[in-house]
C-alpha cells in the first residue's frame, strides 16, 4: 500500500526545510453520512502558504516559463530534499 509507505517515511523524518512536515493521521468513520465515501484515513501535514510549483506556473506573469534563478532555486531545493531522503 503506497500511502502507508509514504506515511511511514514521513513519520520518521526529522524536520527538513525542503520536506513537508507530517503532523498525524486519523481514521474517519463515514457511517453517519450515507453519501460519504467509505471509511478513509486522513493525514495532516504542514500548511505551505507559498503554493506549489504548478500554482507558480499558472500565474499570468509566468505564462512563458519561470525565470532561470527561480528554476535553479527549485532544483536546489529538490536536490537537497532527495539527498536528505537518501541518507
Amino acid at each position: 500500500m503506497r500511502t502507508y509507505r509514504e506515511i511511514k517515511i514521513l513519520r520518521h523524518l526529522v524536520n527538513h526545510e525542503n520536506i513537508i512536515r507530517f503532523i498525524g493521521r486519523e481514521f474517519v468513520d463515514s457511517s453517519d453520512n450515507p453519501n460519504a465515501l467509505p471509511n478513509r484515513e486522513v493525514i495532516f501535514i504542514e500548511y505551505c502558504n507559498g503554493g506549489s510549483v504548478g500554482d507558480l506556473l499558472r500565474l499570468p506573469a509566468n505564462r512563458y516559463g519561470l525565470n532561470e534563478d527561480i528554476i535553479i532555486q527549485i532544483m536546489k531545493d529538490v536536490f537537497n530534499a532527495l539527498k536528505y531522503l537518501h541518507t
